[in-house]
């Protein structure tokens, strides 16, 4: 629908990251952002375009699309996925592994710089460059992913997704989970 042969830069730097699971859209999105409404009234006229069924409206609808995601990357909700493959930073990727099998322990910079071979603070520039957050960023943001899933796919105590989310603190949990998705564990499940 958007062109995903093309070459131009939108579609390398956007669409096919989105696609192969480099970049994510933030899933949860509250009234409480500023470009809400903004939001809102472009995904009411995607739906819209869609239920038209013409190609007439397809152009609409392609429109939208991409005003959609614009709005959504000039916002920062587009950002690198959790699992995305550094291909193009090689040094990174046994600490970006390291990450996604260990996020539920206790993780430090000084064994992901020493797993990388780099020193730390080469390793936390290079990740910041790389990723745009530091690491404990990245790692937090991958812990509220996968509590996230966990609230809207189990029925387990937001105490026990915390723990096994790699959150020792029930507090710094739910101030972590607010600061990132906007709402408290208690109001995501409800949406």
């Amino acid at each position: 629908m958007l062109g995903l042969s093309g070459d131009d830069r939108s579609i390398a730097t956007f669409i096919r990251p989105i696609i192969n699971g480099n970049l994510e859209i933030t899933p949860h999105i509250t009234s409480n952002k500023p470009y809400y409404n903004e939001i809102k009234k472009c995904t009411e006229s995607i739906f819209n375009c869609v239920k038209t069924n013409s190609a007439q409206y397809d152009l609409l609808l392609k429109s939208e699309l991409l005003r959609l995601l614009w709005i959504l990357s000039s916002n920062g909700e587009i950002t690198k996925s959790a699992f995305a493959v550094c291909a193009d930073d090689d040094c990174l990727n046994p600490a970006v592994q390291y990450i996604a099998e260990h996020y539920k322990e206790d993780i430090t910079i000084d064994k992901l710089s020493e797993i990388s071979h780099l020193s730390k603070s080469y390793f936390m520039n290079r990740f910041k460059q790389y990723f745009g957050i530091g690491a404990m960023e990245y790692i937090i943001q991958l812990r509220i992913k996968f509590a996230c899933e966990a609230l809207q796919n189990t029925n387990k105590a937001i105490t026990q997704i915390s723990s096994e989310c790699g959150f020792n603190n029930l507090s710094n949990f739910n101030r972590q989970f607010k600061k990132t998705v906007g709402c408290t564990p208690m109001e995501y499940r409800k949406y």
